[in-house]
């Protein structure tokens, strides 16, 4: 941990240290007046001496930092980190420990902690964010403080994109717990909102969907309350409810996870004054695939199809993987419903999709899948003959990646070997109507 303590200056006078760290206690960053202390009768000699080298530390001092914040600013944030560490040794020098004096060092490794986080490098941003919580604790004890509470908030996002989802909940519940302290438990606050949804969110991290959905539910709630009267739901709560969906949707409560998707969809509309938008893509295709999951086809065609269509209309603002993902959906549905041309069209787009994105030749599972998706349709309308060429694509791919024994070459292995019984049973009928 930092510890901000006056090593250098120990030949000041017992008045004049007192003098200075008034000057110091009142604003870390403000250089005293060296004419105005050396007026005062308390100087001796050698402490005038020891005051102009210390004067010209807090002069080194306010420029490093401002430096700081400048090249931080235009983000070039290794030199602001540098312009920070050099500000903290002159502290850790020069000034005297009091609480005021460690708020500022707080402030500096909060400082440097934000720069390691804009350059993701988190394990550093945890380091400095953790030795600007010691130094807080050290000021404000257990006392509840809107500073440690944003440091801790900070701590528990560097654990979150650290992966350390059971790290990142500790610190978010206390983050939640100062707040309430701060605020009161009975008082509604974005703070308590923010708090409430990241902890879902490490729970659905982990796994804990029903934990998740529980405290969504209570973001939810509150986030309601906080609109004015009149006043449409943001895009904020439309994440919290596709948040809350997706927890369904891991739950297998497909009702439930259709619900909070259409819910965000009405406000993905109002918000984006029903003009295309790629959310309000994603959310139709959401909406689709839960309807699939419910076996209700005809209906999730509809959601589908119109993601599709607002998705091709996006052009270069649209996503490309997700319209590939779409079709492939589509083309199940209509599978499902008998219609296997619109099928098989729906798959020849995701292939060429496919394509752009891997190469024609490109090595990927995914393109595997879609060769071989196609193939299905045209084996399945009686075109084993054009399902061929497409079966052994995918089974050069998948043969490249995996090797022999993996189980979807298997199964391609076994269409192709069907397609081929076929051809041969069609030539030996036409060879036999022949002979007749």
């Amino acid at each position: 941990m930092v510890s901000a303590t006056f090593t250098r200056f120990n030949s000041l006078s017992t008045d004049a240290q007192t003098s200075l760290d008034s000057c110091l206690a009142h604003d870390p960053l403000e250089r005293p007046s060296a004419s105005a202390l050396l007026r005062k009768s308390c100087f001796s000699d050698k402490g005038a001496e020891a005051f102009q080298l210390l004067s010209n530390d807090r002069a080194d001092m306010t420029s490093s930092f401002a430096d700081g914040k400048k090249c931080k600013r235009s983000g070039q944030f290794k030199e602001a980190i540098k312009n920070y560490e050099n500000c903290l040794e002159i502290l850790k020098e020069t000034v005297q420990t009091n609480d005021e004096n460690r708020r500022f060092v707080a402030k500096v490794l909060k400082e440097i902690a934000s720069c390691y986080w804009s350059l993701r490098k988190y394990p550093k941003a945890l380091r400095f964010n953790m030795e600007c919580l010691d130094e807080q604790k050290i000021i404000f004890g257990t006392e509840a403080n809107n500073e440690m509470a944003t440091t801790m908030n900070d701590l528990a996002f560097c654990f979150q994109n650290m992966e350390k989802y059971d790290k990142a909940l500790e610190y978010h519940h206390k983050t939640l717990d100062m707040d309430r302290k701060l605020l009161g438990e009975d008082v509604i606050h974005m703070n308590l909102v923010k708090s409430l949804k990241n902890i879902g969110a490490c729970h659905d991290r982990l796994g804990y969907y029903y934990e998740a959905v529980g405290y969504y539910d209570q973001s939810l709630k509150m986030q309601k309350a906080l609109l004015k009267e009149g006043e449409s739901p943001d895009l904020e709560i439309a994440s919290t409810l596709r948040n809350k969906a997706t927890c369904h949707f891991h739950l297998k409560d497909y009702d439930m996870a259709f619900e909070s998707y259409k819910q965000e969809l009405r406000i993905q509309r109002t918000a984006h004054n029903r003009d295309n938008h790629v959310d309000i893509v994603f959310v139709l295709h959401k909406v689709g695939h839960c309807l699939r999951s419910l076996e209700k086809y005809q209906e999730a065609i509809e959601y589908y199809d119109e993601s599709v269509r607002r998705n091709r209309h996006l052009g270069h603002r649209g996503d490309r993987g997700l319209l590939a993902v779409t079709l492939n959906d589509l083309s199940i549905c209509f599978q499902c419903t008998g219609q296997l041309k619109k099928a098989l069209s729906c798959q020849k787009e995701n292939l060429k999709i496919q394509q752009e994105l891997y190469g024609e030749d490109g090595r990927s599972r995914t393109l595997a899948k879609a060769h071989s998706n196609v193939a299905w349709c045209l084996k399945h309308l009686g075109q084993h003959g054009k399902a061929l060429p497409h079966y052994r694509k995918a089974q050069g791919i998948l043969q490249a990646l995996y090797g022999s024994q993996d189980r979807t070459l298997l199964r391609v292995q076994g269409h192709i070997k069907a397609c081929h019984n076929a051809l041969k049973k069609f030539t030996n009928v036409l060879f036999s109507a022949s002979k007749r």
